[in-house]
């Protein structure tokens, strides 16, 4: 009787909290004792269980901001009982319950400037725009595409039809567990859902030595990717198009018992075999479910230690030239765009960046050779990181080098990203600088971000302390949604 009204309670504050989410018990997808099990019956990494201080969140010497449920060490956390992450998971909402009256009031202040705003321009309008799907929840009325028309006009990909062109980012959470992933990834994605949008799953291992962080998901085993498909189901029941990311960390890679091992160069056998760890974990990602695959060539992973030249110092047909450099990441396109249909493969590149001191001498030049063979394998889309250094939700730093003549190279989809926010992701669009832009921090305080884009809403801030914990609800599930009245 007790599970049956702690179930009950779990439902009854989803819906609420929620609203039009994924029902997770009706859906079949996972029940409660499923979700409280795999976060309760887990070994930390030596075996001691970590515990919660349950009074460090009522704790007033503590700032306000940090003042969120912390583990006492730096492992990972066992969560305790059932009723405990219930009762975290209560006071979560009940925190957002507390300005629950002062954002009704913002809200209906932003209704009103909106309504005085579209009386006052209809009478100027010669002609209406053509109104987008009215499968993408995210339009309600035609007039608002003036507001915004870049962002939220549909998008053809291929054989993909989009609402929208705001796409969910992949970032990784660090919230799996012995690189599966978890239950409580169902909700996070599926919030973050509408029909018709187009979401990137967060980096998965595609072999046990591609591995170099904790937590993360992996995709090359059959018991990975059956984790994976109850949360791919969850996104398309609400009409969501999903990929997964394929990645391989390289000398960021954990594959030695020793402290501190020295990276070392890949052989040739090796290399192969890397570029068939690719070609399979593309089909395992497919058996998932997933509706395709981007390979990860950015931010100092494998992919761009061979790309760029100052990290790339071998002197066979894999280094030197930009050929050479070139040619183990058109190995692994090749092989997964033949494993799965080029239709439904995707990379995302960063030659402007510098991650992990992996720099290029010539990035233009390097982007450029990169998308220009690429269309050779006609592929679905490049994602590309724009040429900026740090990126905040209040400023952006640019950097010398420019994607004009590598957007006009690619005969494909092509996606920007790097801390964009409205009105600098909508006049991407509309100069044809891109045809999406990928949020990502903004994405993850905001999982109704398209709707609040729509309304020019106020945004909730992301915390960057509960980026990458294990926590199943803070700073994962539990930002707010805008409220409507539909």
């Amino acid at each position: 009787m007790v599970t049956d009204v702690r179930e009950q309670v779990y439902n009854d504050t989803l819906k609420e909290d929620m609203g039009k989410q994924v029902d997770l018990r009706s859906s079949g997808v996972v029940s409660w004792e499923q979700m409280v099990n795999s976060l309760t019956n887990r070994p930390t990494i030596d075996e001691e269980v970590v515990r919660v201080d349950p009074s460090y969140e009522n704790n007033k010497s503590v700032p306000k901001k940090n003042r969120r449920v912390k583990p006492l060490l730096q492992k990972q956390i066992r969560y305790g009982s059932m009723a405990e992450i219930q009762v975290r998971y209560l006071s979560s909402l009940e925190r957002k319950n507390r300005s629950r009256a002062s954002r009704k009031k913002k809200k209906q202040a932003t209704k009103e400037e909106l309504s005085e705003f579209l009386a006052r321009s209809s009478s100027l309008k010669t002609a209406k725009p053509e109104a987008p799907s009215t499968k993408a929840g995210v339009m309600t009325a035609p007039e608002n595409m003036d507001l915004i028309p870049g962002l939220l006009v549909p998008y053809k990909m291929a054989s993909f039809s989009l609402s929208h062109r705001i796409v969910l980012a992949p970032m990784s959470r660090l919230r799996s567990h012995n690189f599966l992933a978890q239950p409580h990834a169902i909700l996070y994605y599926s919030q973050r859902t509408t029909p018709g949008g187009f979401l990137i799953g967060e980096a998965s291992g595609i072999s046990p030595t591609a591995q170099g962080y904790p937590n993360t998901p992996g995709i090359w085993t059959k018991e990975q990717v059956e984790a994976w498909k109850p949360i791919v189901d969850a996104v398309h029941k609400k009409g969501g198009i999903f990929f997964c990311q394929l990645w391989h960390t390289g000398r960021s890679s954990d594959n030695s018992e020793a402290s501190f091992p020295a990276p070392r160069r890949l052989t040739t056998h090796e290399i192969t075999q890397v570029v068939n760890d690719f070609r399979n974990a593309a089909r395992n990602a497919v058996e998932a479910g997933f509706d395709g695959v981007e390979i990860h060539g950015a931010n100092g992973y494998l992919i761009d230690q061979f790309l760029k030249d100052r990290v790339n110092d071998r002197k066979d047909e894999y280094g030197g030239s930009l050929e050479n450099r070139c040619r183990f990441p058109l190995r692994v396109v090749e092989a997964v765009a033949h494993e799965i249909g080029a239709n439904r493969v995707g990379i995302k590149l960063s030659p402007f960046a510098d991650s992990d001191v992996s720099v290029d001498s010539n990035p233009e030049a390097l982007g450029l050779y990169m998308v220009t063979s690429l269309n050779r394998y006609g592929i679905l889309y490049c994602h590309m990181m724009v040429p900026r250094t740090m990126s905040t939700l209040f400023e952006s730093k640019e950097t010398e080098g420019s994607l004009s003549p590598i957007r006009n190279a690619f005969e494909g989809t092509f996606i920007v990203a790097g801390g964009y926010n409205r009105d600098d992701g909508n006049e991407v669009v509309t100069s044809g600088g891109a045809d999406l832009v990928a949020f990502g921090r903004l994405f993850l305080a905001n999982p109704d971000l398209p709707r609040r884009f729509e309304l020019n809403a106020e945004l909730n801030m992301y915390d960057e302390n509960t980026f990458c914990t294990p926590d199943p609800v803070v700073g994962y599930t539990d930002y707010p949604f805008l409220e409507t009245d539909n």
